[in-house]
């Protein structure tokens, strides 16, 4: 059984469901690593109730915060430097990052040589609304674990339009054309899960631009079009933006912030 201490993975990754499921689901999977009981979790014994109520002292939460809602790169930079020292009174040191897919790309390498060869007595619990949000080599590192899709989902029908219309954004992007930015937006106006879904395709191709391990058009046009840092300040827009959508923001209101965010990533005088 995965639950078992000896059987879970040092790095899990938990995709699907809600953002509060997904974080049920962390804390849960820390107490079956820190249950004193031989069937973990037993959510009774000390260790489980500390676990759960959030102040057992090798579990650690790392929020998201700031403007754009990412995960900062000093929190990572803390991890590294507390990951080498050994647990206060649990069997093990856990790390859980709830928003795992606010971790700029920068914070994910950073991350990744912690997953590579983490500590023995060290776990790392990482929480997504989807694997798009992390780049390969992080995937690759990670054990993953769907929650299922929340009761929604996108058809293939919708992911081909939603695909094409992320093309259609970095066309206009790299062309400095706003109208057609504002255009290729417009068919997301009634669609709040295809606003969320766009956001996340977008940022994946964002993330091929930055690291150079894309080849597909959206990605190519984007490395060749905007610098290092306007591709950053993109992601930070993209960020915001789904976690609007999670707070149920009005549609129309959503796709203002979409679309005022890539504006300013325009050449001045474009726009």
């Amino acid at each position: 059984m995965l639950l078992q201490k000896e059987r879970v993975p040092q790095s899990v990754l938990l995709t699907g469901g809600t953002a509060e499921l997904r974080r049920n689901a962390a804390v849960y999977l820390a107490a079956a690593l820190e249950c004193e009981q031989p069937d973990a979790p037993c959510l009774a014994c000390r260790a489980c109730r500390k676990v759960l109520d959030g102040v057992h002292p090798d579990v650690y939460l790392t929020e998201s915060g700031g403007k754009s809602d990412s995960v900062r790169m000093e929190d990572v930079r803390r991890i590294r430097q507390t990951v080498d020292v050994l647990p206060n009174e649990g069997s093990c040191k856990v790390y859980v990052i709830p928003r795992a897919d606010r971790l700029r790309p920068e914070a994910q390498n950073a991350l990744l040589k912690l997953l590579e060869e983490p500590p023995r007595f060290a776990a790392f619990i990482l929480c997504s609304e989807g694997r798009a949000a992390l780049l390969p080599t992080v995937l690759s590192r990670l054990f993953a674990l769907s929650l299922g899709d929340g009761g929604e989902g996108i058809s293939r029908k919708q992911e081909e339009k939603i695909t094409g219309i992320c093309l259609s954004l970095c066309r206009a992007l790299a062309a400095g054309d706003e109208y057609a930015l504002l255009a290729s937006l417009a068919p997301l106006e009634k669609d709040r899960l295809a606003v969320s879904r766009c956001a996340e395709m977008l940022g994946e191709t964002l993330r091929c631009a930055l690291t150079g391990q894309g080849s597909d058009e959206g990605a190519l046009l984007l490395k060749k079009a905007l610098s290092p840092n306007a591709l950053l300040r993109a992601y930070d827009v993209l960020a915001f933006v789904r976690e609007a959508t999670e707070r149920n923001a009005n549609t129309s209101l959503l796709l203002c912030l979409f679309a005022d965010g890539l504006v300013s990533l325009l050449p001045a005088g474009v726009h």
